[in-house]
């Protein structure tokens, strides 16, 4: 890649010398390069780094967790009053909707969460979402979006969001021609304003 189309500004940051910064964390063995996870998406609790996709494998242990789908995310306080530190989500989708129309049994179902990463991790989660399966944020081709549910999170709208079984036909209609509008702006437009 040379750079960002239009952008010359994002084509400096992104490069070191003739290297490509893709945000990606990996190591070589072997003459191999093993992509492990994304720089942006590491949390650090008392100085210490811990990586997502661990959160989310030892919560999806938990028996009532869809497994595969489960998403955590370092996220600000929401009150404004500890700016210094990040605070750990997990959310994750019920295994069975009629789990989480028991409070008992979704208190059960979040404590069982906490305590598989406590003591998988040595790490205490400071909040846990559980969510009617097809909930989380996801990609056209399946993939979980830890940025967009950290979004939603912290807009307080993530326990809102219907299920993706539940979405109307018409729903996706608006979102497939909202998506076409921004392309053809785009096209038409030329890209990106210079500044």
């Amino acid at each position: 890649m040379k750079g960002y189309w239009q952008d010359e500004e994002r084509t400096r940051e992104a490069f070191a010398g003739a290297y490509l910064r893709t945000g990606d964390l990996g190591f070589l063995d072997d003459g191999h390069v093993f992509i492990c996870g994304r720089s942006k998406e590491v949390i650090i609790v008392n100085g210490r780094n811990y990586y997502p996709q661990d959160m989310e494998w030892e919560a999806g242990k938990v028996a009532g967790v869809r497994k595969g789908n489960v998403i955590a995310f370092g996220s600000r306080d929401p009150s404004g009053q500890e700016v210094d530190r990040e605070r750990v989500v997990v959310a994750f989708e019920a295994q069975e909707p009629a789990v989480l129309e028991s409070a008992t049994r979704t208190s059960e179902l979040v404590s069982a969460v906490r305590k598989s990463i406590q003591e998988g991790m040595a790490l205490s989660i400071d909040d846990v979402v559980p969510l009617l399966p097809g909930v989380l944020p996801k990609t056209s081709s399946g993939k979980l979006q830890r940025a967009k549910a950290r979004e939603l999170y912290e807009s307080g709208e993530l326990g809102d969001r219907k299920s993706a079984r539940e979405v109307s036909r018409l729903d996706v209609v608006k979102e497939a021609a909202k998506s076409q509008l921004e392309y053809f702006k785009l096209a038409v437009l030329g890209g990106r304003k210079k500044k």
